[in-house]
């Protein structure tokens, strides 16, 4: 498997497509999102984190800013669940961006040995290249334990998520 470089023309662009065409940047969607625009589609494919009452996902479902934002995340899970997600779902060809949030229970999986951080990786970058020829765009999220908050350099999980995100 290969995970190739994904990137744009235009690495400023914002989560806001003028009239189907351009990209504007610099200021929050909703502030300049014009009516009529085409809206941008995002998945949202991770843990609990992504399903909390409080957490990420509920501002961005709650708060669209003329989005179209679907949240698949599942609880208790680690990066196997990204190749399924990503597959089952089509989410690599319906979406433009999809926020992959696996970095903090990677990191218990490995910490407790139901898997090695070789395994790990593996099914990450096995995730990630299902991306190279699709329109989707990748974002690694990397929330972190506590007991790795202030040592990111002591979390093996952490660092290689963060190398395959500066491969994108």
């Amino acid at each position: 498997l290969q995970v190739g470089r994904i990137r744009s023309k235009d690495t400023r662009r914002s989560l806001c497509r003028e009239g189907g065409a351009g990209w504007r940047c610099g200021m929050a969607a909703a502030a300049h999102c014009p009516q009529g625009a085409s809206p941008v589609k995002i998945a949202l494919l991770g843990t609990s984190n992504g399903v909390l009452k409080d957490g990420y996902a509920r501002f961005l479902l709650t708060d669209q800013h003329r989005h179209e934002v679907r949240n698949f995340s599942l609880g208790g899970n680690c990066s196997i669940y990204a190749n399924y997600g990503i597959e089952k779902y089509g989410i690599a060809d319906s979406f433009e961006y999809c926020v992959l949030d696996f970095c903090i229970n990677d990191e218990n999986f490995c910490d407790y040995n139901t898997l090695t951080v070789e395994q790990d990786m593996a099914y990450l970058y096995a995730a990630l290249s299902r991306f190279n020829a699709a329109k989707c765009i990748p974002v690694i999220l990397l929330l972190t334990n506590e007991r790795y908050a202030f040592h990111l350099e002591k979390s093996p999980v952490y660092r290689h998520h963060l190398q395959l995100a500066r491969m994108l």
